[in-house]
């Protein structure tokens, strides 16, 4: 517990106190803004202080030439911190006589932490083929403190021969120290989620049609490749060469949500067929009809159906989609500790001289009860 100021501490020979304070701390580019009230009106007087910081991370020597993109082993800066504290306090007295004085104490205060930890071992990799750095994941950082504090208190400032004033207070306090770490990727260079390509899927309102389009909004070109001249390949409206994935097997082991999509309408995919006069590869589209289906549990999806290709065979459909899987994990560790500490306080004070020796004594007595729990969560999603 702390000791805190009065309004009688701003109100001298004054009813009204009005006080604003604004700094820079440029070692961590913080803000400070501080607001004080103080009034008092016949035996009660009030005070407010509000005081909110923002700030970021404290900056070490050279920090403006370090190079901010590198991470890991090669890291040149601190990591990067945007820090929040915010706090009100608001504080009643009553003071009846010269001789007494109640008072009561509200304190509240947040402070926010979120940042990165840079030196997160997992963050990058290099492909063995294009040596091209992707990101496995990155930790984030989720701190959070609040504090709550009352305070009732009784002053006496009738002198007596063992004090000139004692003063009786209880406090209730209660602070929750959250700290939360998030392992995901966010970026555009994750690997879970890369799409280089900029394939995105679109419905065609005139052709009625789901299709999938490059990074410009247009269609893909589909093509042949490979030692046989049957592999799918697809190039862009600007003729370069599509990253994408195979599924993996043919559309029927594909499924598709029809929650997010209307499964009423057309699927374009990509057919692969060998043309029965010439023997020649043919690598084309075709709309399909999409078959509803509906899961035990409710839910709805779809699967494509598939027809008789111009061999009279089933045909060999796939759906252009990036070489990610489209989602990254997120592995969180979340750590929260309570504290509720109850106290109370009995304070003596008391002026003396001895010979011509002046001489200022406190004494008293505490009784303190603290109780810690302590959370911690390890989980995945």
């Amino acid at each position: 517990m702390f000791e805190t100021k009065d309004a009688r501490d701003y109100l001298v020979n004054k009813d009204y106190y009005f006080g604003f304070k604004h700094g820079y701390q440029s070692a961590n580019s913080q803000n400070m803004r501080s607001l004080t009230l103080a009034g008092k009106f016949k035996l009660l007087d009030l005070l407010i202080v509000n005081t909110t910081r923002d700030g970021h991370e404290t900056k070490n020597y050279f920090y403006d030439m370090g190079d901010k993109t590198k991470v890991g082993r090669e890291r040149e800066v601190a990591d990067p911190y945007n820090i929040t504290r915010k706090s009100t306090m608001v504080k009643v007295g009553f003071q009846p006589s010269d001789e007494h004085r109640f008072s009561i104490m509200h304190d509240d205060s947040t402070l926010n932490t979120d940042g990165e930890d840079l030196s997160y071992s997992l963050r990058y990799f290099k492909t063995g083929t294009t040596n091209e750095a992707h990101a496995l994941g990155e930790r984030k950082n989720h701190d959070k403190s609040t504090r709550k504090n009352i305070q009732f208190a009784y002053e006496n400032l009738v002198e007596t021969p063992f004090w000139d004033s004692f003063k009786i207070s209880y406090s209730t306090q209660k602070i929750k120290n959250k700290a939360k770490t998030d392992e995901y990727c966010s970026n555009d260079s994750c690997a879970n989620v890369r799409n280089p390509s900029g394939l995105n899927l679109v419905y065609d309102k005139d052709a009625g049609v789901y299709k999938v389009v490059d990074k410009k909004g247009r269609e893909l070109t589909p093509q042949l490749g490979g030692y046989w001249g049957s592999d799918r390949d697809f190039k862009d409206s600007d003729g370069n060469q599509i990253e994408w994935k195979d599924n993996g097997g043919d559309v029927e082991h594909m499924f598709l949500n029809c929650s997010v999509i209307d499964c009423t309408k057309k699927f374009r995919v990509s057919r692969v067929y060998q043309d029965p006069n010439t023997f020649d590869w043919v690598h084309d589209y075709v709309d399909r009809d999409i078959e509803i289906k509906t899961a035990p549990d409710g839910t709805r999806y779809g699967r494509i159906k598939k027809e008789t290709d111009p061999n009279g065979g089933p045909e060999d459909l796939r759906l252009v989609r990036p070489q990610s899987t489209g989602y990254s994990n997120n592995i969180y560790h979340d750590r929260d500790l309570d504290t509720d500490t109850k106290q109370f306080n009995i304070d003596f004070e008391k002026e003396f001289k001895i010979f011509s020796s002046e001489h200022f004594l406190k004494y008293g007595a505490m009784i303190e009860k603290t109780e810690k729990s302590m959370t911690d969560m390890d989980g995945f999603k």
